[in-house]
């Protein structure tokens, strides 16, 4: 069997090749991982618009909406579940506040996460919202 220089840099290449995918495997996680994870972002940014859009609500109209259809300038997806398409959670607790709620695949990761108000376990997670009016 002859060993050729040709046939050397073929090996060294792929085991290049092989070595990169295996480092941005361990770095990234598995693809479903990296899938649970991008499903929780759309979670999270879904109930910071949620949020967003009852606080604006509540300032044309003085009272937080009833439920996540008054919301009408809110995309349908927005206030649906990306994967199971169920609707968030929305519920009014008090003249000035609302809890909103979403299951999570994953635990949120304190690095990544924005906003501290949203921090959650894996399952089902639901957060308190307030409404600030100037008395």
């Amino acid at each position: 069997m002859r060993v050729t220089v040709r046939g050397i840099v073929a090996v060294v290449a792929i085991a290049l090749v092989a070595a990169a995918i295996g480092v941005g495997a361990y770095l990234v996680g598995p693809p479903a991982e990296e899938r649970a994870r991008r499903l929780d972002d759309q979670r999270l940014a879904d109930l910071v618009a949620i949020r967003a859009q009852a606080q604006s609500f509540f300032r044309q109209t003085r009272r937080l909406p009833g439920s996540l259809q008054e919301m009408s300038s809110l995309p349908n997806s927005a206030t649906h579940d990306p994967v199971t398409n169920r609707p968030y959670g929305y519920r009014v607790t008090g003249e000035e506040t609302f809890e909103l709620c979403a299951e999570f695949d994953r635990p949120s990761d304190p690095d990544r996460l924005t906003d501290s108000a949203f921090s959650h376990g894996a399952g089902h997670a639901c957060f308190p919202g307030t409404v600030r009016t100037a008395r």
